[in-house]
């Protein structure tokens, strides 16, 4: 085992570590399966006595973790399997296009980096680390009031991309985006760097007595760029995590020794990612699509629901919703609710999912779902449809992940388009909630028997 861990204890890591391998495993597969082999690899290099009983310990608590988890959720292992893994290929394009994205994905993200606004912001984060190591870090102990003065102006820039974006208008994740550019090259080298000098030291001990082991940690966020890269269609706008990851391990784990200067820049890195992201979140606790929450009790009030009790909820969200609860019976017979493609409504307005569709979402339902609930509309319809309709997103879904031809989603929209303008089903309210400039929606209350 490695030095300063016994070798019961680096077993018991082992199996811990195995442990949570699963469960990340569960929670999403290809994060899971990415943290799976990474952390696998790592384990391997750093055990050099008994290895192999170390790996295969790893790998059973891993094992016995996923099955228990399996068997706690009440699923069988074939569902599990065919639901989860199988089958879940298909409405992102296939496995092959899937296994595909790592590859491209440095194109797709040198492409993103061709925009004006993404070098400017990127080329700001660059000089403010460079100020920041080679202008304030020499200041510092502050001794004199010339050190004091730089190293003021030097906290002060840690703000200046804050100034920068609010002058321009820029009020969304634009920073980090742009400098996720810089960070996914610098995952693919590092990462890939550290690989071949792991497997050159394995072939050859000797001629690299220097190597520093950290180095194999630099596969971890790898692999989960490479995750994230399956899921998302080689577009890097969700690498957040392995770029945090990256710049914590860079300052152990470099090839390279670095000096001073090069340990600030690092910091300063570090240091602008965390504030920046820090006060993002506050300002925006959440975005997905043209969904945005505001900062904490911004625009909120308290409300009794009916059903949950007290709540503290957005004032916008509490106006667009109530008038679909009220329509629907509200004295609560027969009431049938379908809400696609998320049965949020079903939960707010305490109706079951109607026959247990909870989710219709573009890259994440098979076309035999799409295709079931199509034919059960034709033939016996529930009563309320709850329909979001966003024709761009579909669009985006279809050129992103099935080259441009249509996916299901497209005819179930044909098919409750046709419904509407034949008079068949009846729009009861409409609304425009999180409709915005660059991504319009429109949401249907819809009957469809009187």
């Amino acid at each position: 085992m490695h030095s300063g861990v016994s070798a019961r204890a680096g077993f018991g890591l082992a199996a811990l570590l195995g442990a949570f391998a699963a469960l990340s495993f569960a929670t999403r597969v290809n994060n899971g399966g990415a943290l799976f082999i990474g952390a696998g690899i790592v384990l391997f290099c750093f055990t050099p006595a008994r290895r192999w009983i170390a790996v295969l310990l790893f790998a059973a608590a891993a094992a016995l973790t996923l099955i228990l988890v399996v068997r706690l959720t009440g699923d069988s292992f074939h569902d599990y399997w065919m639901y989860t893994i199988t089958r879940a290929a298909a409405s992102k394009g296939g496995s092959g296009n899937i296994l595909t994205n790592p590859l491209v994905l440095p194109w797709h993200t040198l492409q993103f980096f061709e925009t004006r606004r993404s070098r400017e912001l990127v080329s700001i984060f660059l000089a403010v680390c460079g100020i920041w190591a080679y202008v304030v870090r020499p200041a510092l102990p502050v001794k004199t009031l010339p050190g004091l003065l730089r190293a003021g102006a030097g906290l002060a820039l840690i703000f200046f991309p804050f100034l920068y974006m609010h002058n321009h208008g820029l009020r969304d994740g634009s920073f980090l985006l742009s400098v996720s550019t810089i960070a996914t090259f610098l995952l693919y080298a590092f990462g890939i760097f550290a690989f071949f000098r792991w497997v050159a030291w394995e072939i050859a001990p000797n001629r690299f007595k220097q190597w520093n082991r950290l180095e194999i940690l630099l596969l971890i966020p790898l692999g989960q760029l490479a995750a994230e890269a399956l899921s998302t269609s080689a577009t890097h706008g969700e690498i957040y995590m392995p770029m945090a990851i990256l710049f914590l391990l860079l300052p152990i784990a470099f090839p390279i020794e670095l000096k001073m200067r090069g340990r600030s820049f690092l910091l300063a890195a570090a240091t602008v990612l965390m504030v920046y992201g820090f006060v993002y979140r506050i300002m925006e606790p959440y975005r997905w699509w043209s969904f945005h929450a505001r900062p904490m009790f911004v625009g909120r009030q308290w409300f009794m629901h009916p059903v949950y009790g007290p709540m503290v909820i957005d004032r916008d969200i509490l106006t667009f919703v109530q008038p679909v609860c009220k329509a629907i019976d509200p004295d609560g017979s027969g009431r049938e609710l379908l809400s696609l493609p998320y049965s949020f409504a079903n939960y707010f307005c305490d109706v079951p999912p109607w026959h247990d569709y909870v989710q219709a979402w573009y890259d994440t339902s098979e076309k035999s779902t799409i295709d079931a609930l199509m034919e059960q509309l034709r033939q016996a319809p529930p009563k309320w449809i709850f329909y979001e309709r966003q024709p761009g997103v579909l669009r985006y879904h279809e050129q992103l992940f099935n080259g441009g031809r249509p996916i299901p989603h497209r005819y179930l929209d044909q098919l409750i388009e046709e419904k509407i303008n034949d008079g068949t089903w009846r729009v009861v309210y409409r609304s425009s909630y999180a409709s915005t400039s660059l991504i319009y929606q429109e949401w249907l209350l819809i009957q469809t028997r009187r």
